[in-house]
């Protein structure tokens, strides 16, 4: 009889409780659906992201690069004479993804990339890819070994084993990564334009190319110059300066009307328990009212190009965001240039707002998809947005990789190679896998503190 007390008990306490209308105990069903969803939900995106990253690994080479796709040589055709570049942003993806720096894996990654990184900077490899690939290499090594809230302690010794005088160094690198970073991040400033923003290197070692400054190198350089900032890096207030008017310039000087809807208040704690059910009602929260209107102000690859796109508005978003935190870390960030990347990051979201997809890159429809979703979140994350308009951008998006996501764990959305059919070169599987993950791990360090204010009412430039 004694075993069975506590059975006796709860039945007791049940009879006990009185009986709830229905509609009392609605709030709590619909509380418990949401929490088996979540749970379903991110058991579904951890899956997918150890899938991924085990069909990632397992394209490693012999040297520790990566192969672009089965069955391929490295030629001189675009895409393979990325080498390092795409090796690089296979270990940035990997580290995101919890492999240490003793997995074989990894180690092999190291290897190849200490053998090539000074070879990569002094343009003995293809020109193109070295802005990319460098700053991904600064990005890697940050998320390999840099974790969050801890700082190690580094002591450097001459040759003769007395302690030397170091440089800052709060995130507690490695003497060699240090030193690489530095190195990467001063010739990324050496190649800087004189307009304020960066490019595929101009001219390096025995390659050469003639473009001009471009969003898309910019986005990455400054990501790596944050990244390097946070580490002890130092970029001087005029600089960003100089990069901020740059990049308020090259937005859209004008764009249609849209309501500011900024994302839901944090939803308040429950209200204490009333009668005799023990369950208080769950009142619906009214939705927010926009109180501004911005312009959809997009932003475009270069110029010269005669429209904007998904993935550039983006990249010019997280720019503008990133230039901010720099300032306000630095405490040079001034009213007047403050309001002005504040309405540009408004108008850049109002675009995103007016476009919203994540099932194509608004503007090029499937051409670059996943590079467009992984600069979603990289945008969203620092500009510390949850919603774009009313859609959940992370959910959405994450729900559509993961129905993407092919049987063996990679990504292959085929929007190059739809675009340029026959050409075996499109073929971006590793690179799809790499955006995919790198998505779905939120992979973009938050900022310390807000970036995204609000200015008030509109004013773009051109007045309106």
């Amino acid at each position: 009889m004694i075993r069975h007390l506590p059975l006796l008990l709860l039945v007791l306490l049940l009879f006990a409780v009185p009986s709830a209308s229905a509609s009392e105990f609605v709030p709590l069903k619909g509380d418990l659906d949401r929490k088996k969803r979540d749970i379903v939900f991110r058991a579904k995106v951890s899956r997918a992201i150890d899938n991924g990253a085990h069909w990632l690994a397992k394209q490693q080479l012999k040297d520790g690069s990566f192969k672009l796709a089965e069955n391929t040589v490295d030629s001189m055709a675009p895409f393979y004479r990325h080498k390092f570049a795409r090796t690089v942003l296979c270990f940035y993806t990997l580290a995101d993804c919890g492999y240490a720096p003793d997995h074989p894996v990894i180690k092999k990654a190291l290897g190849y990339i200490k053998k090539s990184w000074r070879s990569v900077m002094q343009g003995d490899w293809y020109a193109q890819s070295s802005s990319y690939s460098l700053s991904l290499l600064v990005l890697g090594m940050h998320a390999m070994y840099v974790q969050p809230g801890t700082v190690r302690r580094v002591v450097e010794h001459d040759r003769y084993g007395a302690r030397k005088k170091t440089k800052k160094n709060p995130c507690g690198y490695p003497l060699w990564v240090r030193r690489m970073i530095d190195a990467v991040l001063d010739w990324a400033i050496e190649n800087q334009t004189a307009e304020g923003l960066f490019r595929y290197p101009q001219e390096t070692g025995r390659l050469r190319h003639p473009g001009a400054e471009d969003l898309s190198n910019t986005q990455y350089v400054l990501l790596a110059l944050w990244a390097g900032s946070r580490c002890g890096y130092d970029i001087s207030v005029e600089k960003l300066e100089h990069i901020a008017r740059r990049l308020i310039a090259w937005q859209d000087k004008d764009g249609a009307k849209v309501e500011r809807m900024p994302d839901p208040e944090p939803e308040a704690k429950p209200k204490a328990p009333t009668g005799t059910h023990g369950y208080a009602p769950q009142e619906p929260k009214p939705p927010s009212k926009p109180r501004y209107h911005d312009r959809a102000r997009g932003f475009r690859y270069a110029l010269v190009h005669p429209f904007s796109t998904g993935s550039m508005t983006v990249a010019g978003l997280s720019s503008l965001a990133i230039v901010k935190a720099m300032l306000m870390e630095r405490k040079g960030l001034k009213p007047a240039l403050k309001k002005a990347l504040d309405q540009g990051m408004w108008d850049a979201i109002a675009w995103l707002q007016q476009r919203y997809s994540v099932h194509e890159n608004p503007g090029e429809g499937s051409t670059w998809h996943y590079y467009y979703l992984y600069g979603l979140e990289r945008a969203c994350v620092i500009a510390g947005k949850r919603y774009i308009g009313a859609n959940d951008w992370y959910r959405e998006g994450a729900s559509l990789l993961i129905g993407d996501q092919k049987p063996d764990g990679r990504w292959a959305p085929g929007g190059q190679a739809s675009r340029f059919p026959g050409f075996e070169i499109y073929k971006t599987d590793l690179l799809d896998t790499c955006f995919a993950l790198l998505f779905l791990k939120r992979a973009t360090v938050k900022p310390k503190g807000p970036v995204l204010d609000d200015p008030g009412p509109v004013t773009t430039p051109s007045g309106k």
